[in-house]
């Protein structure tokens, strides 16, 4: 167990954003403790929420050996992984949870980031079949997710394709301004 007062003391800090103090006491706890899953979830977030990307990420990177089944630590660890450009390394962690919790919150927002950064690449394709299957593992998303494929085709400028889910996206949702909006913008770009 780790020292309950000085973790909760730390947590105080964080909490009250006396950033620097509560990263001097996760610090210090986690040389006792190198391995204990909260201290390094806690400094990492600490180092986070002061933008030291660098600093957290060899902690994050611990988390996630020290609890591989956590998905929050691996889709946490990924996103940083992806504003420092380690794509590659952040594309395996956000596979990982998408086969390991198919349909789960975690396993759609990493579904997301895969399809930004095909989208990025140019993976039209890919980045819409991402958003298709999270449509198919939770029905709620189906609207948000049929007006992200129509916004990814209308970036590539393939129209006709986008058209095809903004009208899919006012099916599901017909009273979603965004639907009408797309519909139009889409309306005009084709000449219908």
């Amino acid at each position: 167990l780790i020292e309950v007062d000085r973790f909760k003391q730390a947590e105080t800090l964080a909490a009250q954003e006396r950033f620097d103090e509560a990263i001097a006491i996760y610090r210090s706890l986690l040389s006792e403790l190198p391995r204990e899953l909260s201290v390094l979830y806690a400094l990492s977030n600490a180092l986070l929420r002061t933008n030291r990307l660098q600093e957290a990420l060899p902690h994050l990177r611990t988390a996630v050996q020290v609890a591989p089944d956590n998905m929050d630590v691996r889709l946490m660890t990924a996103k940083v992984l992806l504003q420092l450009g380690s794509i590659e390394e952040a594309m395996s962690q956000l596979q990982t949870i998408t086969e390991t919790v198919p349909g789960y919150p975690v396993a759609i927002e990493a579904r997301m980031l895969i399809a930004r950064v095909m989208t990025a690449r140019g993976q039209i394709d890919q980045a819409i079949e991402q958003y298709q299957t999270i449509k198919s593992e939770d029905k709620t998303h189906a609207a948000a997710m049929e007006l992200q494929s129509a916004n990814t085709l209308l970036g590539a400028k393939r129209f006709q394709e986008a058209l095809k889910h903004a009208h899919a996206a006012h099916e599901h949702a017909p009273q979603l301004p965004q639907t009408n909006k797309m519909l139009a913008m889409l309306y005009a770009a084709t000449g219908n």
